[in-house]
C-alpha cells in the first residue's frame, strides 16, 4: 500500500514540476487570481470607474478581454466591500457570469466560478436570487466538465453559494448530497482536485446538518466511506477525508457535552481499524514527498488520532488583521477556511467591512491594537486564569473519557 502510495505521490510531484517549468498558466491558485489589478483607488468615484470598466471587459467577445475582465471583478470585490456599488450592477455581473460559466473554456470558467465565490461571500443571505441563477450554471459545469481544476472550482463556488446564501433546505440538502456522488466517481473529472474539493464541500454543508439526526443515521457510512479514502494515492485527498473524519467526531463530541445520548453510534464503526490506518498515516514518510508535505500530513494525523482515540476538540487562535480569533470546533475552521481560500488577499478587508463574517464568527477573543501590555500576558499566558481552567478542563474531560473507554472494555 504505501509503496503504491509513495509513486504515486513522485508521479504528482513530476507533473507539478513539469506544469510549472512549462509555464502553462494555470491558476489552480486563488490568490493568483485576486492580485491581477493595479491597487482600487479611494475615491468612490475612481472605484465606481474601476469596477465598470473591469465589468465592460467580462462582456468582450476576445476571450482573453473575458478572462483578465473576471480576475479584475474577483479582485475588486475582493479588496473592496461595496453593496452601493453592486446595487446597480449585480444582476448584469451575474448574467456575465453565467455566460462564461456556459460557453466559456476551462481556463474562463474557472475564473467566473472564482468570481462567483467572491460575489456570494459579498452578498450574503441577500444573495439568493444571484445564487440561484448561477447554481444552474454550476452544476453544470460539475455535470460536464472533464477538467479537473474548472470541476473543483465549480464545486467549492456552489458549496460556498449554498453555505452562505441558499435559505432553501431542500436544495441545500440536494447539493449536499450531490458531494458525495462526485467523490464516489459519478462525475466526468475524477481527479484529486475534484475529490478533494468534493470532500470539502461536503463537509462545510456538512456543519448546516441537524447533528444529532445526521449522526444517528449517517455516521457509520459516513465513517466507512472515508475510512476507505484515507488509502487514496493522493495525500491531499486523505488529508480532505481526514478532515471530514474530525468534523464528524467533532459533532458527537458537542451533542454528548451537550447531553445528547449518542455514543451508541461509535459501537459500529470499527473503530481500532480507523485507529490503526491514521496511525500510519502519521508516522507516513515517503522520501518522494517534499518535506513540507510530509510534515503537514504527519501533524494533522497526529491531531487527528487525538480526535479519534481522546475526542479532542480544536483551540486554533487566527489572527487578521488586527483581530484574533479563537476558533473551538472543527465546523468553525471549516467555515473560515471555505471563506479565506475564496477571499484570498481580500480577507482582511472583509472582516473589517463584511457583517456577514461578522455574524459567521462571533469568536472575537480580543483586539490586539486596543489592550495594554499587561492585559496581552494576562490573556495569553499559560500561567493566567483562563489557561488555568482551560487546560483543567481539557484533563477532566481526558480522564472521563479514558475512564468510558476503560469500562467499555472491561465488558
Amino acid at each position: 500500500m504505501s509503496g503504491k502510495r509513495e509513486k504515486k505521490d513522485k508521479s504528482d510531484r513530476r507533473a507539478r514540476d513539469a506544469q510549472e517549468a512549462a509555464g502553462s498558466g494555470s491558476d489552480d491558485d486563488a490568490a493568483s487570481v485576486l492580485t491581477t489589478m493595479d491597487a482600487i483607488p479611494d475615491t468612490v468615484e475612481g472605484a465606481e470607474e474601476m469596477f465598470r470598466a473591469a465589468l465592460e471587459a467580462v462582456s468582450e467577445k476576445r476571450r482573453e478581454t473575458r478572462v483578465a475582465g473576471l480576475r479584475k471583478v474577483s479582485s475588486f470585490l475582493a479588496h473592496r466591500v461595496s453593496n452601493d456599488l453592486l446595487a446597480g450592477t449585480v444582476e448584469t455581473l451575474a448574467t456575465y457570469l453565467a455566460a462564461s460559466l456556459k460557453k466559456g473554456d476551462a481556463e474562463e470558467q474557472r475564473c467566473a466560478c472564482r468570481a462567483a465565490s467572491v460575489l456570494f461571500v459579498t452578498l450574503g443571505v441577500d444573495g439568493g436570487p444571484i445564487y440561484r441563477e448561477l447554481a444552474e450554471a454550476l452544476e453544470r459545469v460539475i455535470a460536464t466538465s472533464s477538467a479537473d481544476a474548472t470541476a473543483g472550482a465549480a464545486i467549492a463556488s456552489l458549496a460556498l453559494g449554498t453555505y452562505v446564501c441558499c435559505d432553501d433546505e431542500p436544495r441545500t440538502q440536494a447539493v449536499f448530497e450531490r458531494m458525495r456522488a462526485v467523490y464516489a466517481g459519478e462525475s466526468p473529472a475524477t481527479g484529486k482536485t475534484t475529490v478533494t474539493s468534493a470532500l470539502f464541500a461536503r463537509a462545510l454543508l456538512m456543519t448546516l446538518q441537524p447533528a444529532r439526526e445526521f449522526l444517528e443515521s449517517g455516521f457509520f457510512t459516513e465513517i466507512e466511506e472515508l475510512q476507505a479514502l484515507l488509502d487514496a494515492d493522493s495525500a491531499d485527498v486523505r488529508i480532505a477525508a481526514g478532515h471530514n473524519i474530525a468534523l464528524l467526531f467533532d459533532m458527537v463530541a458537542e451533542e454528548t457535552d451537550a447531553g445528547a445520548e449518542i455514543a451508541n453510534v461509535l459501537e459500529d464503526i470499527d473503530l481500532d481499524g480507523l485507529t490503526e490506518a491514521i496511525g500510519e498515516l502519521a508516522a507516513l514518510s515517503s522520501r518522494y514527498m517534499a518535506r513540507s508535505a510530509r510534515i503537514e500530513q504527519k501533524d494533522f494525523f497526529r491531531e487527528l488520532k487525538r480526535v479519534v482515540e481522546e475526542r479532542a476538540r480544536p483551540e486554533v487562535s487566527i489572527t487578521v488583521g488586527s483581530a484574533r480569533f479563537l476558533f473551538r470546533s472543527w465546523a468553525q475552521l471549516t467555515a473560515f477556511e471555505a471563506i479565506k481560500a475564496a477571499l484570498a488577499g481580500g480577507l482582511n478587508a472583509h472582516f473589517a467591512e463584511n457583517s456577514l463574517l461578522r455574524d459567521m464568527f462571533p469568536s472575537l477573543e480580543l483586539d490586539n491594537a486596543r489592550l495594554s501590555n499587561a492585559q496581552k500576558r494576562a490573556v495569553k499566558s499559560p500561567n493566567s486564569p483562563q489557561a488555568r481552567a482551560r487546560d483543567q478542563g481539557r484533563g477532566s474531560a481526558r480522564d472521563r473519557k479514558a475512564a468510558e473507554r476503560a469500562g467499555g472494555h472491561d465488558d
